[in-house]
């Protein structure tokens, strides 16, 4: 899977992570999104949930505790010449009555959050621990019981980052013949 990182490192804890205001009637372009929409609700709330069923036409979200009442139904709408269109919440109740999950952030989700690709970016070997305590500190979510999901979210954003400083490198003999087309009489180079 390919991540990006688009968010600014300023931005508000838990900033990346889709908006949290589930609504019934949602629509999303893919089945994909709406799961990662549910699951992001449910980080925020300090909660986690799974797929329980899935099919190219709908899909059942559920708490990962037993006899917790969360239950989300996605469905795929059709159009009217009868294609696949795009992904709606047809149901769903979201009270974590009588739940006893924790939060068990996807390495997706730690990457969507500006705090761990901030440090990550700061510093490409920082350690899980490390990580674990800003983001705790800052976001309030807590990765400590998931270290190796920790690790390869950091060695996710630093392929990430290591590819954005390829391309730029990449682009330094074109910028340097530019600017002697530029300036005539001048040699440009790099050291």
């Amino acid at each position: 899977m390919e991540y990006a990182l688009s968010h600014d490192d300023d931005g508000p804890p838990g900033e990346g992570l889709r908006e949290s205001n589930l609504a019934l009637r949602s629509e999303f372009d893919t089945g994909i999104e709406t799961v990662y929409a549910v699951q992001d609700h449910a980080l925020r709330e300090g909660k986690s949930v799974k797929v329980e069923s899935s099919s190219g036409k709908g899909r059942k979200v559920v708490c990962v505790a037993d006899g917790c009442s969360v239950l989300v139904y996605l469905y795929r709408c059709k159009r009217a010449d009868k294609t696949c269109g795009k992904w709606r919440l047809s149901s769903m109740e979201l009270g974590h009555l009588n739940c006893s999950a924790t939060a068990k952030p996807t390495k997706r989700q730690m990457i969507e959050l500006a705090t761990f690709t901030s440090v990550v970016r700061a510093s490409g070997s920082v350690s899980a621990s490390a990580l674990v305590s800003q983001v705790q500190e800052r976001d309030g979510i807590s990765l400590g019981k998931h270290k190796r999901t920790v690790y390869r979210a950091r060695e996710a954003v630093n392929e990430v980052a290591g590819k954005i400083v390829q391309r730029s490198v990449a682009k330094i003999p074109s910028l340097l013949a530019e600017l002697e087309r530029l300036n005539p009489g001048y040699t440009a180079v790099a050291e």
